[in-house]
This record gives structure tokens, C-alpha cells and sequence, in this order.
């Protein structure tokens, strides 16, 4: 895999810009950050560690496999986003069926939207019921940050 495929990856894992130098300068970054345990292998293989053209190989297939992952996870947040119901087309005090794989402790899986604060509002139990608050998922799909991925209005307006 060459070095630009693999910065063009981790860009698009963060929703970045392949054309922006902060943006390749960050996915840059990553990158250094996945071939460091090769680098220090290497110095090992030099010393004459045992089994090195096996390990080296092993950790390339690896590092194919990690980018493998990223590129599938960023299709999957992608595909989400492009389900749900965009920000634009949320109504106020309206209930929603949220797509439980991003919105942490969301019980029944639904949530309502709340206009005046741009967030959900959602039942979590934390020392016992209480309502709490999440971000929409496509504002918060790149941050690793919980959030709510509205599918379609519930049936019941009820948390």
C-alpha cells in the first residue's frame, strides 16, 4: 500500500480534506504513529533478533489490516449519515428512533430532539432514571464522541 493511499485514508477517517496540509500533516501524524512498532522492530532485526524477515512480515500484513479497518469504518459512518434524518429536517419535542450503535445508554433506543439546545434529549440510567443529553451523530461522527443517529420518528412519543 502506498504512502499516499494510506494518507488519503486516514483523512478521510476524520473527514478531512485531502487537498488541506494541516489535514495531510495530521494524517501524517497517524501514520507515523502505525509504522512506529516496524521502525522499532527493525532496529531489533538489525541486532539479529531471530525470525525477523517473519515478524517484519507479519507486522506489514498487520498495518494492511488496520488500514483495511479504518477505510471500513469510515464507509460504515458513512453509510449511517447518509440514513438518517438530516439535522435541517428535525422537529422540536419530536421523539425519534435512534440507531443504538452510537448513542450510549439511550434506553428504548429513541430520544427527543430539542431545538433550542441542538441536542437530544434521552432517559439514561446514572443512580437512577434521569434525563441527559447527546449531540447529533453527524455532528460528532468524526470525534469519536457519542451521539444520536435519528432513523425515523417513533411510534410512541413517549422516553
Amino acid at each position: 500500500m502506498k504512502k499516499e493511499e494510506k494518507i488519503k485514508i486516514l483523512i478521510e477517517a476524520f473527514n478531512g480534506d485531502v487537498n488541506n496540509p494541516e489535514h495531510i500533516k495530521r494524517a501524517e501524524e497517524r501514520m507515523e504513529k502505525i509504522e512506529e512498532t516496524t521502525k522499532r522492530f527493525i532496529h531489533l532485526a538489525e541486532k539479529g533478533a531471530k525470525n525477523a524477515e517473519n515478524v517484519l512480515e507479519e507486522l506489514e500484513k498487520r498495518k494492511i489490516e488496520r488500514y483495511e479497518a479504518i477505510k471500513e469504518g469510515t464507509k460504515h459512518i458513512k453509510d449511517i449519515i447518509a440514513k438518517m434524518i438530516p439535522k435541517e429536517e428535525l422537529k422540536d419535542g419530536v421523539v425519534y428512533d435512534v440507531e443504538p450503535e452510537y448513542a450510549r445508554g439511550v434506553a428504548n433506543d429513541k430520544a427527543k430532539w430539542d431545538a433550542k439546545k441542538g441536542e437530544f434529549v434521552y432517559m439514561r440510567y446514572k443512580f437512577g432514571w434521569r434525563e441527559d443529553y447527546m449531540d447529533y451523530f453527524g455532528d460528532v461522527a468524526w470525534t469519536n464522541i457519542a451521539g444520536c443517529a435519528p432513523m425515523k420518528i417513533a411510534d410512541e412519543q413517549v422516553l
